[in-house]
Protein backbone atom coordinates (compact mmCIF):
# COMPACT_ATOMS: atom_id res chain seq x y z
CA UNK A 1 0.00 0.00 0.00
CA UNK A 2 3.03 2.29 0.91
CA UNK A 3 4.18 1.99 -2.33
CA UNK A 4 1.01 2.93 -4.27
CA UNK A 5 2.05 6.56 -2.44
CA UNK A 6 5.05 7.09 -4.35
CA UNK A 7 5.50 11.06 -5.79
CA UNK A 8 7.10 9.87 -8.72
CA UNK A 9 4.04 7.50 -10.77
CA UNK A 10 6.72 4.93 -12.53
CA UNK A 11 7.67 3.68 -9.20
CA UNK A 12 4.25 3.19 -8.58
CA UNK A 13 3.15 -1.01 -8.56
CA UNK A 14 1.11 -1.49 -11.80
CA UNK A 15 -2.32 -2.77 -11.26
CA UNK A 16 -1.52 -6.54 -12.41
CA UNK A 17 1.35 -5.84 -9.02
CA UNK A 18 -1.73 -4.99 -6.73
CA UNK A 19 -3.93 -7.85 -7.77
CA UNK A 20 -0.27 -10.68 -7.44
CA UNK A 21 0.26 -8.92 -3.90
CA UNK A 22 -3.16 -9.30 -3.00
CA UNK A 23 -3.83 -12.67 -4.07
CA UNK A 24 -0.40 -13.43 -2.14
CA UNK A 25 -1.48 -12.35 0.78
CA UNK A 26 -5.10 -14.03 0.77
CA UNK A 27 -3.00 -17.07 0.20
CA UNK A 28 -0.89 -16.13 2.87
CA UNK A 29 -3.69 -15.66 5.21
CA UNK A 30 -5.48 -19.19 4.54
CA UNK A 31 -2.69 -21.43 4.08
CA UNK A 32 0.09 -21.88 6.32
CA UNK A 33 1.59 -24.54 5.16
CA UNK A 34 4.79 -23.42 3.28
CA UNK A 35 4.32 -25.84 0.55
CA UNK A 36 1.16 -25.36 0.32
CA UNK A 37 1.02 -22.35 0.01
CA UNK A 38 3.77 -22.73 -2.77
CA UNK A 39 1.53 -25.21 -4.63
CA UNK A 40 -1.38 -23.24 -4.38
CA UNK A 41 0.59 -19.56 -6.03
CA UNK A 42 1.90 -21.84 -8.21
CA UNK A 43 -1.24 -23.63 -9.72
CA UNK A 44 -3.90 -21.68 -8.78
CA UNK A 45 -2.92 -18.32 -8.90
CA UNK A 46 -5.85 -15.65 -8.45
CA UNK A 47 -8.46 -18.41 -7.63
CA UNK A 48 -9.93 -19.28 -4.25
CA UNK A 49 -11.66 -22.45 -5.71
CA UNK A 50 -10.76 -25.06 -8.34
CA UNK A 51 -12.74 -28.18 -9.63
CA UNK A 52 -11.68 -31.50 -7.74
CA UNK A 53 -9.96 -32.66 -11.61
CA UNK A 54 -7.70 -29.56 -11.79
CA UNK A 55 -6.49 -30.12 -8.46
CA UNK A 56 -5.55 -33.43 -8.75
CA UNK A 57 -3.27 -33.16 -12.09
CA UNK A 58 -1.83 -30.31 -10.17
CA UNK A 59 -1.38 -32.22 -7.33
CA UNK A 60 -0.29 -35.45 -9.53
CA UNK A 61 2.22 -32.84 -10.39
CA UNK A 62 3.48 -31.92 -6.94
CA UNK A 63 4.02 -35.79 -6.23
CA UNK A 64 6.27 -35.78 -9.32
CA UNK A 65 8.29 -32.85 -8.18
CA UNK A 66 8.82 -35.00 -5.59
CA UNK A 67 9.71 -38.08 -7.01
CA UNK A 68 6.72 -40.01 -5.70
CA UNK A 69 6.37 -42.38 -8.29
CA UNK A 70 3.11 -44.24 -6.39
CA UNK A 71 0.78 -42.10 -8.96
CA UNK A 72 2.79 -42.19 -11.90
CA UNK A 73 0.03 -42.23 -14.98
CA UNK A 74 0.51 -45.63 -17.27
CA UNK A 75 2.95 -45.68 -20.20
CA UNK A 76 1.11 -44.56 -23.56
CA UNK A 77 0.91 -48.27 -24.31
CA UNK A 78 1.39 -50.55 -21.29
CA UNK A 79 1.17 -54.23 -21.66
CA UNK A 80 -1.22 -56.57 -20.42
CA UNK A 81 0.16 -56.85 -17.12
CA UNK A 82 0.63 -53.33 -16.48
CA UNK A 83 -2.88 -53.15 -16.69
CA UNK A 84 -3.88 -55.43 -14.78
CA UNK A 85 -1.46 -54.75 -12.17
CA UNK A 86 -2.89 -50.83 -12.30
CA UNK A 87 -4.54 -49.19 -9.54
CA UNK A 88 -8.19 -47.48 -10.11
CA UNK A 89 -6.54 -44.04 -10.57
CA UNK A 90 -4.07 -45.23 -13.00
CA UNK A 91 -7.07 -46.95 -14.99
CA UNK A 92 -9.58 -43.59 -15.05
CA UNK A 93 -5.96 -41.74 -16.22
CA UNK A 94 -5.18 -44.00 -19.37
CA UNK A 95 -9.18 -44.44 -20.36
CA UNK A 96 -9.05 -40.88 -20.90
CA UNK A 97 -6.54 -41.27 -24.03
CA UNK A 98 -9.07 -42.49 -26.35
CA UNK A 99 -11.52 -45.11 -27.61
CA UNK A 100 -8.80 -48.15 -27.85
CA UNK A 101 -7.43 -47.23 -24.15
CA UNK A 102 -11.16 -46.97 -22.70
CA UNK A 103 -11.75 -50.44 -24.62
CA UNK A 104 -8.50 -52.02 -22.56
CA UNK A 105 -9.77 -50.39 -19.21
CA UNK A 106 -13.18 -51.49 -20.07
CA UNK A 107 -12.03 -55.43 -20.69
CA UNK A 108 -9.68 -55.11 -17.29
CA UNK A 109 -12.65 -54.16 -15.51
CA UNK A 110 -14.99 -57.25 -16.66
CA UNK A 111 -12.33 -59.12 -16.06
CA UNK A 112 -12.24 -58.33 -12.36
CA UNK A 113 -15.71 -58.34 -12.08
CA UNK A 114 -15.80 -61.90 -13.68
CA UNK A 115 -13.20 -63.37 -11.34
CA UNK A 116 -14.27 -61.24 -8.30
CA UNK A 117 -10.50 -59.54 -8.31
CA UNK A 118 -10.97 -56.61 -6.29
CA UNK A 119 -7.38 -55.87 -5.24
CA UNK A 120 -7.25 -53.32 -2.32
CA UNK A 121 -5.19 -50.41 -3.80
CA UNK A 122 -3.65 -48.33 -0.90
CA UNK A 123 -3.09 -45.45 -3.10
CA UNK A 124 -6.66 -45.46 -4.45
CA UNK A 125 -7.63 -45.34 -0.51
CA UNK A 126 -5.26 -42.60 0.44
CA UNK A 127 -6.28 -40.77 -2.27
CA UNK A 128 -9.73 -40.95 -1.97
CA UNK A 129 -9.35 -39.49 2.17
CA UNK A 130 -7.78 -36.45 0.32
CA UNK A 131 -10.88 -36.29 -1.69
CA UNK A 132 -13.69 -36.75 0.27
CA UNK A 133 -11.79 -34.46 3.33
CA UNK A 134 -11.48 -31.57 0.66
CA UNK A 135 -15.18 -32.08 -0.67
CA UNK A 136 -17.05 -32.51 2.41
CA UNK A 137 -20.34 -31.20 2.35
CA UNK A 138 -19.79 -29.74 -1.30
CA UNK A 139 -22.22 -31.07 -4.37
CA UNK A 140 -20.11 -29.21 -6.90
CA UNK A 141 -16.72 -30.82 -6.69
CA UNK A 142 -15.03 -27.98 -5.75
CA UNK A 143 -11.80 -27.16 -3.95
CA UNK A 144 -11.80 -24.37 -2.34
CA UNK A 145 -8.51 -22.79 -0.88
CA UNK A 146 -10.02 -22.45 2.55
CA UNK A 147 -10.80 -25.68 2.90
CA UNK A 148 -7.25 -26.59 1.73
CA UNK A 149 -5.46 -24.65 4.27
CA UNK A 150 -7.72 -26.07 6.91
CA UNK A 151 -7.32 -29.83 6.11
CA UNK A 152 -3.16 -28.90 5.96
CA UNK A 153 -3.64 -26.89 9.55
CA UNK A 154 -5.26 -31.14 10.80
CA UNK A 155 -3.17 -33.28 8.99
CA UNK A 156 -0.24 -30.85 7.66
CA UNK A 157 2.69 -31.12 7.01
CA UNK A 158 2.55 -31.55 3.16
CA UNK A 159 6.31 -32.54 3.13
CA UNK A 160 8.73 -34.12 5.63
CA UNK A 161 11.91 -32.37 6.83
CA UNK A 162 14.22 -34.84 5.84
CA UNK A 163 17.37 -34.62 3.99
CA UNK A 164 15.13 -36.08 0.95
CA UNK A 165 11.65 -34.53 1.59
CA UNK A 166 8.71 -36.26 0.11
CA UNK A 167 5.11 -36.01 0.67
CA UNK A 168 3.43 -37.23 3.59
CA UNK A 169 0.48 -35.93 3.61
CA UNK A 170 -1.46 -39.03 2.21
CA UNK A 171 -0.12 -41.22 4.53
CA UNK A 172 -1.11 -39.04 7.83
CA UNK A 173 -4.56 -38.57 6.06
CA UNK A 174 -4.85 -42.33 5.84
CA UNK A 175 -3.44 -43.24 9.39
CA UNK A 176 -5.71 -40.99 10.90
CA UNK A 177 -8.86 -41.53 9.37
CA UNK A 178 -8.01 -45.31 9.74
CA UNK A 179 -8.34 -44.74 13.44
CA UNK A 180 -11.83 -46.20 15.18
CA UNK A 181 -11.64 -43.20 17.91
CA UNK A 182 -11.68 -40.58 14.98
CA UNK A 183 -15.54 -41.70 14.31
CA UNK A 184 -16.21 -40.47 17.91
CA UNK A 185 -14.69 -37.73 17.38
CA UNK A 186 -17.24 -37.16 14.26
CA UNK A 187 -19.97 -37.95 16.14
CA UNK A 188 -19.64 -36.03 18.96
CA UNK A 189 -19.18 -32.87 16.93
CA UNK A 190 -22.01 -33.36 14.86
CA UNK A 191 -24.24 -34.12 18.23
CA UNK A 192 -22.57 -30.63 19.58
CA UNK A 193 -23.55 -29.24 16.68
CA UNK A 194 -27.63 -30.66 16.83
CA UNK A 195 -27.88 -30.00 20.37
CA UNK A 196 -26.55 -26.00 19.75
CA UNK A 197 -29.11 -25.54 16.90
CA UNK A 198 -31.88 -27.24 19.08
CA UNK A 199 -31.12 -24.58 21.31
CA UNK A 200 -31.41 -21.79 19.23
CA UNK A 201 -34.66 -22.76 17.72
CA UNK A 202 -35.75 -23.13 20.99
CA UNK A 203 -35.07 -19.73 22.57
CA UNK A 204 -36.23 -18.52 19.28
CA UNK A 205 -39.75 -20.03 19.51
CA UNK A 206 -40.41 -18.47 22.83
CA UNK A 207 -41.84 -15.33 23.50
CA UNK A 208 -40.01 -12.19 24.68
CA UNK A 209 -36.25 -13.67 24.00
CA UNK A 210 -33.52 -12.25 21.29
CA UNK A 211 -31.19 -14.20 19.97
CA UNK A 212 -27.87 -12.73 19.52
Amino acid sequence: MEQCWQHDAAMRPSFTQILQDLDRVIVDAAITDPVGKRFWLEYFPNRDRVPWDAFLNAFYSLLDFYHDTTYIPLEPFPTRDKIQNANEFQLNEYSNRGAEQQNAVLEERSRRMRTHNFEFFIEDTMMLCLKEVLLEDTDDEIVTMAKFGNMLLWFGPMVNNATEPRIILLQTLYDTLSKEYIYLFIYLYIYVEFLNNTLIMFLLNLDGFMVI
